[in-house]
């Protein structure tokens, strides 16, 4: 969890997302993400990278 609340203001719910990596790590199953903005908008910007810098971590 300490890798994923680096540069994280706050994260919802805190105790599903531990729950699903613990299930995930014990059956040996990637955990699936869904970030869900469109790369082709105009209002895409650079912030919108900091959850995907995240994500690579994995």
């Amino acid at each position: 969890m300490e890798i994923i609340r680096q540069g994280v203001d706050e994260i919802i719910p805190e105790e599903e997302l531990i729950e699903k990596l613990k299930y995930s790590q014990k059956k040996n199953i990637p955990l699936r993400i869904k970030y869900g903005i469109d790369p082709t908008a105009v209002d895409v910007h650079i912030g919108h990278m900091v959850p995907v810098r995240i994500m690579r971590r994995f």
